[in-house]
């Protein structure tokens, strides 16, 4: 049977601390997008929901971000089955992260990932298999390469594969294009790869043109630097497995 998943990242949680140092506005203005991202996913009826990476800002996060991570994901638990894997921004010292923090929550339907890892899901049109690779910053394709292989062994049925690194050609915010770093590597049997780390939207090269690769965004605008519109991807599949994404705008009100 066909089956959708929701695929977002980068949410950055604390990002703007900065701009209302003195109060939680800020906090206020990222729930209630991350509310938003994940009506949709109880509107859309998806059966899994994938968040890429970079869950928060700095390894400064405050109790009142923590919180908002508490009850973020347990929305999100509420709705789907939910994973949820560590980037670059979430690391405390070399491969520890703050997942392990949220590992302690015990969030029901929710899976946070510190180590890769292959993770399944069932669901109507399931099982569903996906390696879940938290950030690795490795710059060389052949080690890159070279560590998923021993890291996550035999994939088995895995068709869904969670990254998150800034990979080589893709386009930033400010119109730069990324000239360093490895690409997307082809994983025998996946299909999809659920992005995390560019905050733009977009479609992404993967090595000998197999699978479809996508950076889902960040899911709100962070600064006036970065470029609307955010929102996140609903992952559509067919029963002959065929993956068809679509971006939704979340749309971003600010009083």
């Amino acid at each position: 049977m066909a089956f959708k998943f929701l695929h977002t990242s980068d949410i950055h949680l604390g990002a703007s601390r900065r701009l209302t140092p003195n109060s939680t506005e800020y906090l206020e203005r990222h729930v209630k997008v991350m509310e938003d991202v994940l009506k949709l996913a109880a509107k859309e009826r998806v059966d899994f929901i994938l968040v890429s990476g970079d869950l928060f800002e700095n390894s400064q996060t405050t109790i009142p971000e923590m919180i908002a991570a508490h009850d973020i994901f347990t929305m999100a638990g509420e709705i789907a089955p939910t994973i949820a894997t560590a980037g670059n921004h979430d690391e405390l010292q070399v491969g520890q992260f703050q997942t392990h923090w949220l590992k302690t929550f015990n969030i029901p339907n929710v899976e946070f990932v510190c180590k890769p890892k292959v993770i399944t899901i069932g669901h109507q049109g399931g099982p569903s298999h996906i390696a879940a690779v938290p950030w690795t910053g490795i710059k060389k394709q052949e080690d890159f390469e070279q560590y998923l292989e021993s890291s996550l062994g035999v994939m088995g049925d895995a068709e869904i594969a969670m990254l998150h690194e800034c990979f080589a050609g893709v386009t930033l915010d400010s119109g730069m294009i990324s000239k360093g770093g490895v690409v997307v590597p082809r994983i025998l049997g996946v299909r999809y790869y659920a992005l995390g780390d560019i905050h733009k939207m977009q479609r992404v090269r993967v090595q000998g043109n197999a699978g479809d690769a996508w950076y889902s965004g960040a899911p709100l605008q962070y600064n006036f630097g970065d470029v609307l519109p955010k929102g996140c991807m609903i992952v559509e599949v067919s029963d002959d497995r065929i993956y068809t994404p679509r971006f939704v705008e979340i749309l971003q009100a600010i009083e």
